[in-house]
């Protein structure tokens, strides 16, 4: 009953937390998974900052991109551009550079699992930032402002992150890997994997959102895709893990 009463009392700190705890969780998650020779702390905070600045270049280029949007409002068509075209393209591309100036010649780059844990860390301060932004102008409805910390907890925030796993997994082999094919190969995939993936995601919920959210196949198809792309990250964590 306490914990119903303190939902309802609609806290400011509530949502916040609701915003913030998600990332806090998925970056110790990583952080435990670095097992040797542990980057500094301000290392990681500053790719946390470099993440947050990334999102102001990728609002913009987003605002531009979507002005082009050549489909009607509201079409299915239109979903796709967005999801692709605005957000996935933005948003990686603004993340890959930061990501990029930060760590690509610093000397604490010196392992295969650094790549995922700088590119994850980038990730998560660009959803930290993204995520105030969503749950507090949902918060204007107090309720659904919950809801959406809630439904981002669950599946935004670690759709950001496994984004960088995947970015940073390929982001270390471009770095590391010793025949010149694998470096350029590496390189394409360390931009075309996370857009792709992010661009997916994003296309079968606006396609939903388009169909009324009453298409009970697009529903299973996103948390099947979801599971999907959990046990991609997952995978390619393990592979670096000791590596």
């Amino acid at each position: 009953m306490e914990v119903a009463n303190f939902i309802m009392e609609e806290s400011p700190w509530l949502l916040l937390g609701l915003a913030v705890l998600p990332v806090v969780i998925l970056g110790l998650y990583v952080y435990v998974k670095d097992r040797f020779n542990r980057e500094p702390w301000w290392m990681l905070a500053l790719a946390f900052v470099f993440g947050v600045l990334s999102a102001f270049p990728a609002i913009w280029l987003e605002t531009r991109i979507e002005t082009m949007n050549p489909y009607p409002e509201e079409s299915f068509a239109s979903a796709w551009y967005v999801a692709f075209a605005v957000a996935a393209f933005s948003e990686e591309l603004c993340k890959f550079f930061f990501l990029y100036v930060l760590v690509w010649r610093s000397k604490y780059f010196d392992e295969y699992f650094d790549g995922i844990v700088y590119a994850t860390f980038v990730a998560l301060g660009f959803a930290c930032f993204e995520n105030i932004l969503y749950v507090f102008k949902a918060g204007e409805v107090y309720e659904a402002g919950v809801a959406t910390g809630v439904g981002r907890a669950i599946f935004a925030v670690p759709g950001h992150f496994l984004d960088g796993v995947m970015m940073g997994y390929f982001f270390a082999l471009a770095k590391f890997s010793r025949k010149w094919y694998k470096r350029w190969w590496s390189a394409l995939m360390m931009l075309v994997v996370p857009m792709l993936l992010h661009g997916f995601y994003d296309a079968i919920l606006l396609t939903l959102n388009v169909s009324g959210g009453t298409s009970v196949v697009l529903l299973a198809f996103f948390i099947w895709f979801d599971v999907k792309l959990w046990k991609m990250g997952v995978k390619r964590i393990r592979n670096l893990e000791y590596r």
